[in-house]
């Protein structure tokens, strides 16, 4: 007879589009579970309070799971996993994971000027090396910069 309960495998929430761990912009994400050898079914949560046998649904599964936050509210969201084993055994203590939902958009620049060294103009440049300034962005903003047609950013430096 069984009676050793399951240690919860560990699990990493993920944005179901970029595949991030930290951010995500939709309140469903994807639950990768370490390891699925202990557990037969498992329990998520975003309350840290243990489960009943009966709360069991989901089959473990490494990958392929989902999970939708029950509110659609932005900042960090932490999520719990319970296993149990064939014989209904539960684990002790939940995993955890967190993930930040940000649905706001940042603002965009208001100002994006560019020249180069011998030209000084906004339309063109003939030099290898340009500079660029941009006013108006928040803090949290990432620029991306292509070369002409390329959809692969260039390598630069970049001051604030």
């Amino acid at each position: 007879m069984d009676t050793q309960a399951p240690s919860a495998p560990s699990i990493t929430l993920k944005d179901t589009s970029s595949a991030s761990s930290s951010y995500t912009n939709a309140t469903t994400v994807n639950v990768d579970i370490s390891s699925c050898a202990d557990a037969y079914k498992v329990y998520l949560s975003e309350i840290n309070l243990a489960p009943s046998q009966g709360e069991f649904s989901t089959t473990c599964q490494v990958s392929g799971t989902t999970y939708t936050f029950a509110s659609a509210s932005n900042g960090l969201k932490t999520l719990y996993l319970w296993a149990m084993d064939n014989a209904g055994n539960i684990s002790p203590a939940s995993a955890s994971s967190t993930i930040i939902l940000d649905t706001i958009a940042s603002d965009l620049p208001t100002t994006f000027e560019i020249s180069d060294s011998t030209s000084s103009s906004a339309s063109y440049v003939n030099d290898s090396y340009i500079s660029f300034t941009i006013t108006g962005c928040p803090a949290d903003t990432y620029i991306y910069v292509a070369e002409g047609q390329s959809s692969q950013p260039s390598e630069f430096s970049f001051s604030s």
